[in-house]
């Protein structure tokens, strides 16, 4: 039996800047990924690359296992933009047997269900409204806001293509993932799709959890989730 954030809004907000050295003058963009999720697909059609040539920039891929190590790497320097769920980025500004109440995502949550017939107990309705968050190392971001626009856009692009063509993604993501193509459809089918700027709604949410987490002692100080937000036009 099994509790899960349901990803009821996947809003993919732009951006969360990290801190760190940056490697602008080199002319290339270092980009972190995971093996779920729409940079993946960015990588495999090669748009990004296209949109970059004329900007005389060049794209390096490095996959993460997950979220905290991706902000990791903005934080030393080794890359430029990357994508994490909610709570990597707050904890990163601030420096085979049987399951009781396991809180899971998509797509492993569907993987669950087909294997072992597993129930949601809960999901995150109401609680958490499970955003995405697309972050850039700030020095580059400040340096190159054009590249970034340019990949938020082959992002936008991507994501469109995919949310009407499901079962392609499945079967290009599947194999890495080890999850079969139509269990991975499922949890396709049930996401939201889309990439829009982060508005003051989105920021107080995420200010909120970062308030619990301080609440809870969780963080080493407090964060103020505002100034790590990309501003319009920057």
């Amino acid at each position: 039996m099994i509790g899960h954030l349901v990803k009821s809004l996947a809003v993919l907000a732009l951006v969360v800047i990290g801190a760190a050295p940056s490697n602008a003058a080199d002319r290339t963009i270092r980009v972190g990924y995971q093996k779920y999720g729409t940079l993946v697909l960015v990588k495999a059609k090669g748009n990004l690359e296209k949109k970059l040539e004329r900007l005389g920039f060049d794209v390096a891929w490095t996959e993460f296992p997950s979220g905290p190590p991706l902000l990791e790497a903005i934080n030393v320097g080794a890359i430029d933009f990357g994508a994490t769920g909610e709570t990597p980025p707050i904890f990163a500004q601030a420096a085979g047997a049987p399951f009781l109440a396991w809180v899971i995502w998509d797509p492993f949550l569907a993987a669950a269900e087909v294997a072992t017939g597993a129930r949601t107990l809960t999901d995150g309705t109401g609680i958490v409204a499970n955003h995405q968050f697309y972050l850039a190392e700030q020095t580059f971001a400040a340096a190159n806001p054009r590249v970034i626009d340019e990949v938020i856009a082959a992002v936008g692009e991507i994501d469109a293509w995919a949310k009407d063509n499901a079962s392609a993604v499945a079967a290009q993501l599947g194999p890495a993932l080890g999850i079969p193509a139509p269990i991975l459809e499922i949890a396709l089918r049930r996401q939201s799709y889309g990439v829009k700027a982060l508005d003051n709604a989105v920021v107080a949410e995420q200010q909120r959890i970062a308030d619990t987490f301080a609440t809870l002692g969780l963080l080493p100080k407090p964060v103020v989730v505002s100034a790590v937000v990309r501003k319009a036009g920057s």
